[in-house]
């Protein structure tokens, strides 16, 4: 997976933000897998009664990624944000992760397929996500090294300052205590 200029330059602009979404997605399917663990393979796959069960479902509405993007000005979720549309992945591609999820027969198959995207989440789109996020955080670092730098300099010179008026005072004072001897 690669992501473009404008994926990169929205996930430095999320920072820390967008991999916390990505782990609280991977959680958010995790306690829906919990929650079906004893459900028969060969049922239906249901939205409502994932809901019953645990409280939350697959649609945007419980889902933390969909939460981190927002809606746009029409009251819509800004799915152009998202990382999995950034990444290829959004839920309106009939190939995605998510659409395979929705459209499952059966619980067997959602299992298969949530864990699928489970694997995708924290092996594929995160580690990548964190390399971009790692040259952006790199770069923060060399520049505040370079600013500290910068202001440990410049200490040293108001030290310098501050040691020249201290010897010129002390110089002054014992000038005065000799002249008035």
């Amino acid at each position: 997976m690669k992501f473009n200029e404008r994926a990169i330059k929205i996930i430095q602009e999320e920072g820390p933000d967008i991999l916390k979404a990505i782990d609280q997605t991977i959680s958010h399917y995790t306690r829906m897998l919990d929650a079906i663990e004893d459900e028969p393979s060969t049922d239906p796959a249901s939205r409502a009664k994932m809901y019953n069960m645990c409280g939350e479902n697959w649609y945007g509405e419980h889902c933390p990624l969909c939460q981190h993007v927002g809606r746009n000005s029409e009251n819509r979720l800004a799915c152009s944000k998202c990382i999995l549309v950034l990444a290829g992945h959004g839920c309106a591609n009939p190939f995605s992760y998510w659409h395979w999820i929705a459209h499952s027969s059966d619980w067997g198959e959602w299992r298969t397929k949530v864990r699928d995207f489970i694997t995708f989440l924290q092996c594929k789109l995160r580690p990548e996500v964190v390399k971009h996020l790692s040259t952006k955080h790199d770069l923060d670092i060399n520049f505040c090294d370079r600013l500290l730098s910068q202001i440990e300099k410049a200490e040293k010179e108001i030290q310098g300052v501050r040691l020249a008026i201290l010897f010129q005072k002390a110089k002054a004072a014992v000038q005065e205590k000799s002249t008035i001897k």
